[in-house]
């Protein structure tokens, strides 16, 4: 029997689980990042072979006072295919201090080598995480000849692609079925709502099924509910609530907790902040079209498609100054924030940055972007789907990372400063409608070619019989 190495964190524990206990043809091993993970897994049966709380715990306990630390392996970059430190990527390990990081590094990767040393697999599944962890089992992976599918989710909902490294630059798909016309239908329905502003991701609050119970939050952490984000008091508390944990965590560890909630509180305090935004601080969006108009989708923070499909760009605040100064005089930049971290552009930062600039302007999250899409002349997008959005709204789109859309018609691929700075320059690039949405459509039609139908974000769906088997049916087809 073929085995599969998962990666279940989060509510992949959940639905990896499930998957290996309603699969027959693969056995299962578990690699998590908590107890609490853990005794899920083996509350249905399944095999966890590495608890990484239970390992840095017990590590720290031994080596607190030695000279143990990370030696980063010569090949580590070029196997995983990211040219960046993958301690500093981490969004945890990055904020202890540089004794306590190298040591917990070091634990990670040697338990991780035993595992590798220890068992033989045949694939390594799990989905695109910007943590080193995730980066090590690539690596190992690649060191064993274990072939790798991420999950990625697609564009439009419902579908998925397995890819084989953490950008998503390199989609796979193993069926060998040419796209059919029920695919085609699917696809060109969804971007035609698109452009009328009816369709979206399930994450966005105008597509996804309401849930306003308290309980709602605790379906969105298992995997049963999209994850929303309400501005109402609710959602205040339960922030509340996450922070305070997250500040016992830090005060108590490694009592109670793990090293990732140890450092989690900052991103906590970040959301929490957010959460307490005046309306009147944001600009009105503009209600007409105006060749002058620029606009940018700020990204969630953190997250896995900033690190990883564009880490030069990863710090949006700098990013959008350089284009700030590079946009010709007439022009205006309106960043619009993520629908999901609404209130993120009333950080002082972000405050003290439009008023160093008089052709900034700073738009809600939750108002429509495709509206702001419609007002502008040119979108620039480091790897959002906002930035597909545009695309097929005829838009010409500069894209900053690594994204399944960068080489589309009406994108315009661009990796650095100066080159943003000559086609910012060029009165060319600002037009209200390139005529290239329908041949984006095809672009779309021809991605999905490489796609799998099965919802694997949290959703109500995601544990539907159906949808279980449609996941088990890519996983007999792909992993073969």
């Amino acid at each position: 029997m073929k085995s599969i190495l998962c990666f279940s964190r989060s509510y992949l524990a959940n639905l990896l689980s499930e998957l290996g206990k309603n699969d027959q043809d693969f056995e299962y091993y578990h690699i998590v990042q908590s107890r609490e993970e853990l005794r899920l897994i083996e509350s249905k049966g399944g095999k966890v072979i590495l608890c990484l709380e239970n390992e840095v715990k017990k590590g720290m306990k031994t080596f607190k006072n030695s000279n143990i630390k990370f030696n980063e392996p010569e090949d580590f970059r070029s196997l995983t295919e990211f040219n960046w430190s993958p301690i500093m990527s981490d969004r945890y390990l990055s904020h202890y201090n540089k004794i306590d990081r190298e040591y917990i590094a070091k634990i990670i990767f040697s338990s991780i080598e035993k595992i590798f040393n220890k068992y033989k697999f045949d694939f390594f599944m799990s989905e695109v995480i910007a943590i080193f962890s995730a980066q090590t089992i690539l690596y190992f992976s690649k060191k064993n000849d274990t072939k790798i599918r991420l999950f990625s989710p697609c564009y439009f909902p419902g579908y998925f692609n397995f890819t084989t490294n953490l950008a998503n630059t390199k989609p796979i798909c193993s069926r060998g079925e040419n796209i059919n016309s029920k695919r085609s239908e699917y696809v060109i329905t969804f971007a035609e709502n698109v452009i009328l502003d009816k369709s979206g991701p399930k994450y966005h609050y105008s597509f996804a099924k309401k849930d306003n119970g308290f309980f709602a939050y605790f379906k969105q952490r298992k995997g049963n509910a999209p994850m929303i984000i309400e501005p109402n008091f609710k959602t205040k508390l339960i922030q509340f609530m996450r922070l305070g944990y997250a500040l016992l965590i830090k005060y108590t560890y490694p009592l109670i907790g793990d090293f990732q909630l140890a450092k989690s509180w900052k991103e906590q305090w970040f959301y929490f902040k957010c959460l307490f935004f005046r309306k009147s601080y944001y600009d009105l969006m503009p209600s007409n079209f105006n060749v002058n108009n620029v606009m940018f989708p700020l990204h969630f923070e953190p997250e896995a498609a900033l690190t990883y499909l564009s880490p030069a760009n990863d710090n949006q605040i700098d990013l959008i100054e350089s284009i700030v100064k590079t946009l010709p005089s007439d022009k205006i930049l309106w960043v619009k924030e993520h629908p999901n971290q609404f209130g993120a552009l009333n950080m002082k930062k972000w405050k003290n940055l439009r008023n160093k600039y008089s052709n900034l302007r700073y738009v809600f999250g939750r108002v429509s972007g495709r509206k702001l899409m419609k007002s502008s002349a040119l979108v620039i997008s480091v790897s959002s789907s906002a930035g597909m959005d545009a695309l097929l709204l005829g838009k010409n789109v500069i894209v900053l990372g690594d994204i399944f859309y960068n080489k589309f018609r009406g994108a315009i691929f661009s990796k650095s400063i100066p080159e943003i700075s000559d086609l910012l320059n060029s009165k060319d690039i600002y037009v209200k409608d390139n005529g290239l949405g329908n041949l984006a459509i095809d672009d779309l039609c021809e991605f999905s070619q490489m796609s799998y139908k099965a919802n694997i974000q949290s959703s109500e769906t995601l544990f539907s019989e159906e949808n279980l088997n449609d996941l088990l049916y890519s996983i007999k087809t792909e992993f073969i």
